[in-house]
C-alpha cells in the first residue's frame, strides 16, 4: 500500500482549510495482503489536521484503526474545531472513547456503525448505561477542568509568595506571565522524575561490602552558600497582602447530541424478535438518558446555589471573577469565542450577575409525561437514535438520523 500521512498534513497546510472532509477506505478483502491506503502516523497527522482546521464535519472510516486519541489529543493546547458531525463508522470505537469524544466536541450528530459497539440491542441496560454516560460527559468535562484550573491558580499563588518572600521581581502586578511560567517549569521539572520500582542499575544501595571513604586528594574551594529558599508555612500570613486564589465553579454543560447511530448485530436479521429488541433498546436508551440529565441538573443547580449565595452577599468579584480570592464561576464558550480566554481560562468565560437563568432547570420529555422544568429552563431532549445501519435503502432508518445528515452534507465524496 502507500502512505497517505503526508495527505493529512498537506491539508492542515492549506490557506483555506476544508470545513467538510471525508476519508474512508474500504474494507479489505480477505485475500487482499495489504490496504491500498495506510497511514503510518495517523495520530499525530489526523491530530495535526483536526487542530489545525476548522471542520464541522467529517467522515473519517478506517477498518478497525483506533481514531480516538488522534481526535481527542491535546498536546499543542490548541483548542477544538467546531466539529458537530462525526462519521467514525468500521473504526475501533469503544464506550470510553465515546465519552472522550462528547467531552471534546459539541457533537449533534454521531454515526458508528460497525464499531464493535453495541453488545447487542436486547441488552437493556448497556442501552441505558450509554445514554446516561452521554449526558454526564459534561459533567466530567467540568470536574476535570475544574481541577486543571485549581491546580494551576495554586502553582501560581505559591511562585507569588515565594518571589515576595524572597523580594524578586515577579511578585508584583507585572509578574502574572512570570509566576506562570515558573509554575510551568515546576510541572515540567515534575513530570520528569520517574514513578516506579528502580532496577539494580540505578539503585541507591549496594550489595557489596562497605568501603571506608577515601580521602579528598585536595581540599575543596570555599564557595559561599546559597540563600535558602524561604519556608512558607500554612498558618504564616502571606507577604505583601497577596491574593488568595479564588474556588473555581464551572459550570456543566448542557448535551448537545440530537442523533446516535449504531449498527445492531447482523444475525438478527430482520425478523420480529429483532424489531423488538430494537425497540427496546431505544427505549433503554431514552431511560438512561433522562436519568443522566437528572444527574446533570442536580450538578448545575448546586453551582447555581452558590452563584445565588455570594450574588446575595454583595461579592461582585466573586460572582463575576473580576478580582482574587473569594469564588469565581466560568462557563465554556460556545461557537467562535471557544478559543478565546487567557492562559488556564482559555475556552471559559465568567458568569455575569443577570446570568442566574442559565442554572434553570429545563422541561425534560419522558415515556408518559414530561416532567415540568422552571420558567425559562433549557429543554434536554433525548437524541434520535437509529440502528438500520449504513445502508440508506433500507428499513428501519429513523426520520432525521445521521445517516441522512451525512447524505445531505455532501459526505457522499470520497477524497482519497
Amino acid at each position: 500500500g502507500s502512505y497517505f500521512d503526508s495527505t493529512l498534513v498537506a491539508l492542515a497546510a492549506w490557506p483555506t482549510p476544508p470545513a467538510r472532509l471525508s476519508i474512508v477506505q474500504d474494507t479489505p478483502a480477505p485475500s487482499r495482503f495489504a490496504q491500498p491506503i495506510v497511514f503510518f502516523r495517523l495520530d499525530t497527522s489526523l491530530s495535526l489536521l483536526i487542530h489545525t482546521t476548522s471542520l464541522t464535519t467529517l467522515r473519517i472510516r478506517i477498518p478497525a484503526r483506533p481514531i480516538t486519541r488522534a481526535l481527542t489529543s491535546t498536546h499543542a493546547r490548541a483548542r477544538a474545531p467546531p466539529l458537530v458531525y462525526l462519521d467514525a463508522s468500521t473504526c475501533s470505537v469503544s464506550e470510553p472513547d465515546v465519552e472522550a469524544l462528547m467531552m471534546r466536541y459539541p457533537l449533534r450528530h454521531l454515526v458508528l456503525d460497525c464499531v464493535g459497539l453495541p453488545k447487542g440491542p436486547a441488552d437493556a441496560e448497556w442501552w441505558a448505561a450509554l445514554g446516561r454516560r452521554i449526558v454526564l460527559a459534561g459533567v466530567k468535562k467540568a470536574r476535570e477542568r475544574e481541577r486543571g484550573v485549581r491546580v494551576m491558580c495554586e502553582e501560581e499563588y505559591r511562585v507569588r509568595v515565594r518571589c515576595a518572600a524572597g523580594g524578586g521581581a515577579g511578585a508584583g502586578a507585572g509578574g502574572d506571565e512570570g509566576a506562570r511560567a515558573r509554575a510551568e517549569g515546576e510541572r515540567t521539572n515534575e513530570r520528569r522524575v520517574k514513578r516506579g520500582r528502580r532496577g539494580l542499575a540505578s539503585a541507591t544501595i549496594t550489595l557489596r561490602g562497605a568501603r571506608s571513604p577515601s580521602p579528598p586528594t585536595s581540599l575543596p574551594t570555599h564557595t559561599p552558600p546559597s540563600p535558602s529558599p524561604p519556608i512558607i508555612s500554612p498558618h504564616t500570613p502571606p507577604p505583601r497582602a497577596l491574593p488568595l486564589p479564588p474556588k473555581i465553579h464551572i459550570l456543566p454543560p448542557l448535551p448537545t447530541l440530537q442523533t446516535l447511530c449504531l449498527s445492531v448485530s447482523p444475525a438478527l436479521g430482520h425478523t420480529t424478535n429483532a424489531d423488538a429488541a430494537v425497540k427496546e433498546a431505544k427505549a433503554a436508551f431514552a431511560r438512561g438518558w433522562r436519568e443522566g440529565v437528572r444527574v446533570l441538573w442536580d450538578a448545575r443547580a448546586r453551582v447555581g446555589a452558590s452563584f445565588a449565595r455570594v450574588r446575595a452577599s454583595g461579592s461582585q468579584k466573586g460572582a463575576c471573577g473580576g478580582g482574587g480570592g473569594g469564588e469565581r464561576f466560568l462557563v465554556f464558550r460556545e461557537g467562535e469565542g471557544e478559543g478565546e480566554g487567557e492562559g488556564v481560562y482559555q475556552g471559559l468565560r465568567d458568569v455575569c450577575l443577570d446570568e442566574e437563568g442559565i442554572f434553570v432547570r429545563g422541561e425534560l420529555e419522558g415515556e408518559d409525561e414530561d416532567e415540568e422544568g422552571e420558567e425559562g429552563g433549557t429543554p434536554v431532549p433525548v437524541p434520535v437514535l437509529c440502528l438500520a445501519g449504513p445502508d440508506l435503502d433500507a428499513d428501519g432508518h429513523e426520520p432525521g438520523c445521521g445517516h441522512f445528515v451525512g447524505r445531505e452534507a455532501g459526505l457522499e465524496v470520497v477524497l482519497v
